[in-house]
């Protein structure tokens, strides 16, 4: 766990199917999740929807408080990327990621010889 999450901070659960042209960079961070380390949530949309994918939000709202000497509020909102414009359902988005070619899960920094 060696990032710091601030505003704007992309965290991305492994495995997750994304166009490697985008060049997402993930630094493994707390069990199954990853932290996006060159991107930031609004240039990653951009750059999604540039290579004609779709990030979209979901409207679940994810909080959490965190109590010690102080207390910290954390506050997130679930996105999802894939090719169609319309949401698709669990089981729809499992067969086109195995039907998926030319795309790859987001590149962990782990597997570039870091750690």
């Amino acid at each position: 766990m060696e990032g710091t999450i601030r505003a704007g901070t992309v965290m991305m659960q492994a495995g997750t199917l994304i166009p490697e042209s985008v060049g997402a960079e993930v630094e493994p961070f707390w069990h199954s999740w990853g932290m996006i380390k060159n991107s930031q949530g609004d240039a990653l949309d951009r750059d999604i929807r540039r290579v004609g994918w779709n990030f979209f939000f979901l409207a679940a709202k994810i909080q959490a408080m965190v109590w010690g000497l102080s207390y910290v509020h954390i506050s997130a909102h679930s996105r999802h990327i894939q090719k169609s414009l319309f949401l698709q359902s669990l089981v729809e988005r499992s067969r086109a990621e195995a039907d998926t070619v030319g795309e790859v899960p987001a590149r962990s920094s782990a597997h570039n010889g870091r750690s």
